[in-house]
């Protein structure tokens, strides 16, 4: 047994959750693994069975874990929690169970990165959805001066269907004054790529973004002129 692990079956669990093995995970938590004990060496360091699980598509495991009170949202030594390793591996189910048990979507590990943004990266259309829908939060950026959000991150990976989904939140939200710096950002992430259909998929959305705003900054001035109009002349409402 490993001395840092408190009694052999604490060890047997993380053992069993890396194998995706779900009779020796039960027979673990029987008897009497802690189900928040952390992995103690190897690639999976500081990682508990639930977060495991996820990063490895394992929706047994991760069900067992999350009936059997696992902390949702412990992190590892990075600052990474389950939802965190599912977002980027999982398919939705896994993504559901964590959800549903509560899981933070706007966490944010030590380097600033969300659910979201992994999600994003990976290609994960799906989960960017789910999370969305939980309340992730798509301002959110990562630290350090680049401070990309997750529109940068897919775009950096070249995930049009992402884009698509995310780019709809900003104007299901009005999110256009937060976000468009970002996705001019993303814009230059992808002509320095050389992405060419993210940078098309990108133009091509400011360009509409711009036109638009033209328009309605236009008539604003127009209403503006009016009312003013209206007052000088003794007609309209008075302040």
């Amino acid at each position: 047994m490993d001395s840092f692990y408190k009694n052999a079956w604490d060890e047997e669990l993380i053992n069993a959750a890396i194998i995706s093995d779900s009779s020796a995970i039960y027979a673990a938590l029987e008897g009497g693994a802690d189900p928040d004990v952390q992995c103690c060496e190897g690639t999976h360091k500081g990682k508990t069975g639930l977060m495991i699980s996820a990063g490895q598509n394992f929706d047994t495991g991760v069900s067992i874990f999350v009936t059997n009170n696992a902390a949702i949202d412990k992190t590892d030594r990075f600052g990474n929690t389950a939802l965190i390793f599912g977002a980027g591996n999982a398919f939705p189910g896994i993504m559901r169970s964590l959800l549903e048990a509560k899981a933070n979507p706007n966490h944010q590990n030590v380097t600033g990165y969300t659910p979201l943004m992994h999600a994003a990266m990976y290609g994960k259309v799906e989960n960017c959805r789910m999370l969305l829908d939980a309340g992730a939060d798509i301002t959110l950026a990562s630290m350090g001066p680049e401070g990309k959000t997750a529109i940068e991150c897919a775009a950096g990976m070249g995930k049009r269907d992402v884009l698509t989904v995310l780019l709809k939140e900003v104007e299901d939200k009005n999110l256009h004054q937060e976000m468009v710096p970002h996705i001019e950002k993303a814009l230059e992430i992808a002509q320095k790529e050389k992405i060419k259909r993210v940078e098309t998929q990108l133009y091509l959305w400011l360009e509409s973004y711009q036109i638009t705003h033209i328009r309605v900054e236009q008539q604003r001035q127009k209403n503006r002129e009016h009312r003013n109009l209206r007052r000088y002349l003794g007609r309209g409402p008075r302040k």
